[in-house]
């Protein structure tokens, strides 16, 4: 993933959130399709974690507490436990690998 960009979610344009994920291959100049996140949202938060090979999406309209992952190797989306706070509009994502790499931040 670290020669790719990601375009995930967002909007309808009837307004609706979508689970849609795509990414840019800039090595193939394509754009190709990632599976589904499991839980439709718009301005959710993104991370992604190289020593990991994850993406994690967070937070957004529709999904304010829902955390989910996406394994690169598997294609396939994964579930976190809900935060107990709500993280509506464009939450931060992050790890501190320094600290401790088994912590995601959301803020």
């Amino acid at each position: 993933a670290n020669d790719k960009l990601i375009s995930m979610c967002g909007s309808s344009a009837d307004h609706e959130p979508l689970s849609s994920m795509e990414y840019y291959d800039f090595t193939t100049q394509e754009w190709l399709y990632l599976s589904s996140c499991n839980k439709p949202r718009n301005y959710a938060g993104l991370y992604f974690n190289s020593s990991s090979n994850k993406l994690f999406l967070g937070g957004g309209d529709h999904a304010t507490q829902s955390i989910e992952y996406y394994d690169f190797d598997k294609n396939q989306w994964y579930n976190l436990s809900s935060t107990q706070l709500p993280h509506r509009y464009y939450p931060n994502l992050w790890q501190n690998n320094n600290e401790n790499p088994n912590i995601l931040y959301i803020s």
